[in-house]
């Protein structure tokens, strides 16, 4: 049967048996300005998405700290100790003399923050 026109009980848009609506996977949609669903692993900042990376600064230890040594370690230069994963003076001196050699100044002298690591990661390869 043909939907009634005068029916206002009948789908907007017989097409999709509804109203249009936007998808928001689709990457050809505007923003729409809403803020990200975190429940929705489809919607940009929802639980789909990584954490930002640590700041990493004099005694923090562990994996980060590992691939923060290697990475300082590719440049052949600013640090010259181990991969051992702990963020000593060693570590620290390194990341102070890249920072002034690279001129990154956003970052507290020997904090591996986020303007750091974008530098250091523009100049190295991933370990």
């Amino acid at each position: 049967p043909d939907p009634d026109p005068t029916n206002p009980t009948e789908p907007s848009d017989p097409g999709t048996g509804g109203p249009p609506t936007e998808d928001p996977e689709d990457p050809d949609d505007p923003p729409t300005g809403e803020p990200p669903d975190p429940d929705d692993p489809g919607d940009p900042g929802g639980p789909g998405e990584e954490e930002p990376p640590p700041v990493l600064q004099m005694g923090d230890s562990g994996p980060e700290v590992v691939k923060l040594q290697q990475r300082l370690l590719q440049l052949n230069w600013v640090y010259v100790g181990e991969a051992h994963g702990v963020y000593d003076q060693a570590t620290k001196d390194a990341v102070e003399r890249f920072q002034s050699a690279y001129g990154v100044q956003e970052d507290s002298p020997g904090v591996y923050g986020a303007a750091t690591r974008k530098m250091l990661e523009a100049h190295t390869t991933e370990p």
